[in-house]
């Protein structure tokens, strides 16, 4: 049975991705192995090397996207012992790591637009980010 899964995405700004990593302490490699279950490794583009057995690669695609490279239970909705590191830090199917990618891409595009950005995380763990014309 094949542990390895590959899930398509949106992700698209390699900047954010790198922000997103950062913004969650989790080291990130360019151009490096991405490790899966029972020492199975694949090249990715960029790997997030969490602490436990397994890591979170991005792999680009022909559409300039990238996509999630990892051992399924990297994205698993159910913890266990060999995926809590990974749901503790990027959260359910990688949400945390998905909302700080946003988050980066949101304020990117606010300032090349001329607003300026605040970023609050409110009590829950949600952000709510406000856009605000430059005076």
């Amino acid at each position: 049975m094949s542990h390895l899964t590959t899930i398509r995405s949106q992700i698209k700004f390699p900047e954010a991705i790198l922000h997103a990593a950062r913004s969650l302490g989790v080291p990130i490699a360019q151009q490096a192995k991405a490790r899966f279950y029972a020492g199975l490794s694949e090249s990715c583009d960029y790997v997030l090397q969490l602490s436990g057995k397994y890591d979170l690669g991005l792999k680009r695609m022909p559409d300039h996207t990238y996509h999630f490279v990892c051992d399924e239970e990297v994205l698993s909705e159910t913890e266990n012992v060999r995926n809590s590191d990974a749901l503790r830090i990027l959260g359910i199917k990688a949400g945390r790591f998905l909302q700080e990618y946003q988050a980066a891409v949101a304020q990117k595009q606010a300032e090349q637009a001329g607003f300026t950005y605040q970023r609050t995380t409110l009590s829950d763990g949600t952000l709510q980010i406000r856009l605000m014309e430059r005076a």
